[in-house]
């Protein structure tokens, strides 16, 4: 299979190329390229990261107990010691065991996430001990106080200035919102949520702070009729892009972006690109 990989001349030091290849495979998870990622990874499987990598992909696709096996077998060939190689499978294997119903699993391994994030205690730590303290609590229907902890990872994540992460976590806060019979709020935090992901362009997260916002607001304007892709693409178009210009920001051909523009014009029930983003403008969709 074809996919995106990074070459150069600097490539023949190993360390350099794997690092660089598991960084690309993650941007492609992120965005929902899920077969161009896993393949990323595969190429330096031996890597910690791409280990850590591929069992967030099986997570993403909702496999979460090979999500846990790969994860098992990491943190068992990693040193307690090795601190800063624990963290980032310690809180995926939290989400994996919680996911799966495994709560005293999933709050040992929390304990010891916790405990790195208080020794080392830097900010993108808390914020994942946060985090996973809110699956964690959320798994067992403890929606308070997994409020509180989605409310921290946010702000924290926020402050770090990583947006998916602090997307993600409002995307979880308004579950929990959800649960608490708070739909303003839960509408609110998705709503938000929705917007990061949209200017991200990951689309799958995008789809999943979708039909959060769809529990609380089924009838709401800012639930799009239009599909992930369809509202990258008249984003662009509202910035004045033509067609090619558009096709080539978005790496797809002419043709598709063709094919999305008339979807558009078919599903907002408009003939022009200038009535297409007012349309959008006017739902709220942009």
């Amino acid at each position: 299979m074809e996919h995106p990989t990074v070459s150069g001349p600097w490539l023949w030091r190993p360390t350099w190329r794997a690092e660089a290849v598991v960084r690309l495979g993650d941007l492609r998870r992120r965005q929902g390229r899920f077969a161009d990622a896993e393949a990323l990874f595969a190429e330096v499987e031996g890597h910690w990261l791409a280990r850590v990598g591929a069992a967030e992909v099986a997570l993403d696709h909702g496999d979460s107990r090979l999500a846990r096996d790969l994860l098992e077998r990491l943190l068992e060939q990693t040193p307690l010691e090795n601190r800063a190689r624990r963290a980032a499978p310690l809180e995926l294997i939290v989400r994996s065991e919680a996911a799966l119903g495994l709560h005293e699993q999933a709050t040992g391994h929390l304990g010891e996430l916790r405990s790195i994030a208080d020794t080392v205690a830097t900010q993108p730590l808390r914020a994942a001990a946060s985090f996973a303290s809110g699956v964690c609590a959320a798994a067992e229907h403890r929606h308070d106080y997994a409020r509180r902890c989605f409310e921290d990872a946010t702000e924290l994540f926020s402050e770090g200035e990583a947006p998916f992460e602090a997307a993600r976590a409002r995307v979880e806060l308004a579950a929990s919102l959800v649960a608490l019979g708070r739909p303003d709020a839960a509408r609110r935090a998705a709503r938000a949520a929705l917007t990061t992901f949209a200017t991200l362009g990951a689309t799958a997260e995008e789809s999943r702070a979708r039909s959060v916002l769809r529990r609380v607001a089924p009838c709401d304007a800012r639930v799009s009729p239009l599909t992930p892709r369809e509202l990258q693409v008249l984003r662009l178009v509202a910035t004045g892009l033509r067609d090619r210009d558009v096709a080539r920001e978005l790496t797809i051909s002419d043709h598709t972006v063709h094919r999305h523009v008339a979807n558009i014009y078919a599903k907002l029930g408009c003939s022009t690109r200038a009535a297409a983003v007012a349309d959008a403008h006017r739902l709220e969709l942009l």
